[in-house]
């Protein structure tokens, strides 16, 4: 009898103990007025936590479906603020820096691996590296990267075509090996060890490293140490130079500038070390994947991939001379008359394949409007641009779901509605992605001188390529990377 009635008080203890945590947590995320729509969710402080994490555009899409434009989720305690009207990007993007921040120590600790000095390195970044790339990664500056880059990636193509001519390769080895490498060796110089092996097995794993997903975050870590030791060596021998021009042998004048500030500024090169990772993934993982599903696209519609083709050879030998004339080109021979198919090519897959691609976190209170409303978001919650919803609606994008090749043909990529872009790839304001010009002439060059090369066809599992936004970064996955079949085309 005793041990049944401490049981009922143990339960009784228990449940209020319960009820009054709820309670609390409750009162912990309370609605301001004038906040955006409320998404629903059942377990306090969790909220959305774990479709957040594991069904993002799902969770994203049927919200959008829902809401509208711009709603507020619960994801373990923080609120995110989810807009996707080009009126609300705008807006969000125009803030000032003095408003909002985009969370670049929380990217940089993601990618880099980086476990200390994370304010002060983010800073170095923000001030010193930032502006290099800026200055040496436009169309009119970045010639003398990018025609060694296009000169390597020939031949490794080329080269590739001569061992498998006639044979059927997985894409992934063919295109995301190849651009890599092409551009890490330019970039770098021949003394840095290839990491490729590195670079996939981490980008396949970044997802979880970025969501912070226990255990799993802990194995990304672990993939940061492994490849900050394996080029450990190449940044110990700049370190101990005497040289004071900065200037490393083999490697580009861009990279040898960007070392030079890393090490002007105090970074040993264990830090350094991890900073490259960082590099080397923002540089490659983005512009290889989205090259990787252009492709795919491509090959999902044969007859379209053929006129491309046609038309790319077309352009080519009416413009230069021969082939190897053309890779020596500046960079904006890609915008000459008979690349827009390219182009449109290109920026249909970066719609297609685009997820959130702007982060803020407000320093103060600010506002967002939309038709009129204004709507508060609170200081330290996280505000996030979905362009996938923006980029699959109808009002703007007829057939949303369907790849259409010719969709920006002799359209400007930046559409308009009501006077507010459409089309947002690439982020915008004051941390738009430093590196576009270079990661977008990068796809377009793949393309080209794929189609210029090779006659190509594939086959998928799915039957024709099918992205999967979910447990993916700013750009969408293939659910299964194609074989594709060469044919050298005998130019």
């Amino acid at each position: 009898m005793m041990s049944s009635t401490t049981d009922i008080t143990s339960f009784f203890i228990i449940f209020v103990l319960v009820s009054l945590l709820w309670i609390y947590l409750k009162a912990k995320t309370y609605t301001i007025p004038n906040s955006p729509p409320q998404v629903p969710y059942i377990v306090p402080w969790i909220g959305h936590g774990i479709s957040f994490t594991l069904r993002r555009e799902t969770l994203m899409k049927s919200c959008h479906a829902q809401f509208g434009p711009i709603y507020q989720l619960l994801v373990a305690g923080q609120k995110i603020t989810v807009v996707s009207s080009p009126e609300l990007l705008a807006d969000l993007v125009g803030k000032s820096p003095k408003q909002v921040h985009a969370p670049e120590e929380n990217l940089l600790q993601a990618t880099s691996g980086l476990q200390s000095r994370l304010p002060y390195i983010t800073m170095i970044l923000r001030r010193n590296i930032y502006g290099i790339i800026s200055r040496r990664l436009t169309k009119s500056t970045m010639g003398p990267i990018t025609v060694p880059i296009n000169q390597r990636l020939y031949t490794m193509l080329n080269n590739f075509g001569n061992q498998h001519d006639g044979a059927t390769i997985h894409l992934g080895e063919l295109i995301q090996q190849s651009m890599y490498q092409a551009s890490v060796s330019v970039l770098f110089g021949d003394s840095l060890p290839d990491t490729y092996t590195h670079f996939h097995k981490l980008d396949q794993w970044m997802y979880y490293g970025v969501s912070h997903i226990p255990v799993m975050h802990h194995l990304v870590q672990m993939m940061h140490n492994k490849w900050a030791t394996a080029i450990l060596p190449y940044i110990n021998k700049h370190w101990e130079s005497d040289d004071d021009t900065g200037y490393i042998d083999g490697a580009s004048t861009f990279m040898s500038e960007c070392l030079q500030e890393l090490k002007s500024a105090g970074l040993n090169a264990k830090e350094t070390s991890h900073v490259i990772i960082g590099v080397l993934w923002g540089f490659h993982a983005q512009s290889i994947q989205v090259a990787t599903n252009a492709i795919a696209f491509l090959i999902s519609n044969p007859i379209y991939c053929a006129q491309l083709a046609t038309q790319i050879r077309t352009t080519i030998d009416k413009n230069w001379p021969d082939f190897e004339t053309f890779l020596i080109a500046e960079p904006e021979a890609l915008d000459s008359p008979g690349f827009e198919q390219v182009q449109s090519v290109v920026n249909e897959t970066l719609r297609l394949s685009s997820l959130a691609t702007v982060f803020r976190i407000p320093d103060i209170d600010i506002e967002l409007v939309h038709k009129g409303h204004r709507y508060t978001i609170q200081q330290g919650d996280y505000i996030a641009g979905d362009a996938y919803s923006l980029h699959h609606d109808k009002t703007f994008y007829p057939n949303p779901e369907e790849f259409d090749g010719d969709r920006f043909l002799n359209k400007p990529p930046n559409n308009q509605a009501r006077g507010f872009r459409t089309f947002v790839p690439w982020g915008g304001g004051t941390f738009i992605c430093k590196g576009r010009e270079f990661g977008e002439y990068q796809v377009k060059m793949t393309i080209i001188q794929l189609l210029y090369l090779y006659d190509v066809s594939g086959s998928f599992t799915t039957g024709i390529a099918c992205l999967k936004p979910n447990r993916s970064l700013s750009i969408s996955r293939l659910q299964s990377v194609p074989l594709i079949h060469l044919q050298k085309w005998k130019y």
